[in-house]
């Protein structure tokens, strides 16, 4: 807010008192602002906690703000929506090798912000071992 309102060529104490206008009515909190955030990206865009970071420090929040906001985040949670993630993904994949499947498949949830441990993992699930042993991947 603040690098929008200097932006208008306003005067430093026009900015500097409608910030503190903004923050004493509550419109203007980082805290709330970052929880609400790693909310909406983890539930309702699938991201993980990588991704959500990266939008949190875009907007400019501070880092002991996204630390606290990303502090309740449950690991179980985030391995299962990059499970499922995985798993819709995996439908695409029919027909490939398992190596060119794997490869894509970590690449797209790595780009949704999930660490290489949860990836590996949701990639065992959504493509597991076995079958005809012809190179192909096997779907349940």
């Amino acid at each position: 807010m603040e690098k929008l309102l200097r932006s208008r060529d306003l005067d430093e104490s026009v900015v500097a008192d409608e910030i503190a206008r903004l923050e004493r009515v509550g419109l203007l909190d980082d805290s709330e602002l970052a929880a609400t955030l790693v909310r909406s990206k983890q539930e309702r865009k699938g991201l993980g906690r990588g991704a959500v970071t990266s939008e949190l420090r875009a907007r400019g929040i501070d880092a002991s703000i996204i630390d606290e906001a990303l502090s309740d985040t449950d690991d179980d949670e985030e391995q299962e929506r990059a499970d499922e993630w995985a798993r819709k993904r995996a439908g695409s994949l029919r027909g490939l090798d398992r190596e060119t499947a794997e490869r894509r498949l970590n690449g797209y949830l790595m780009r949704r912000g999930y660490r290489s441990e949860v990836v590996r993992r949701a990639i065992e699930k959504a493509l597991p071992r076995g079958g005809s042993g012809r190179g192909g991947v096997r779907f349940e």
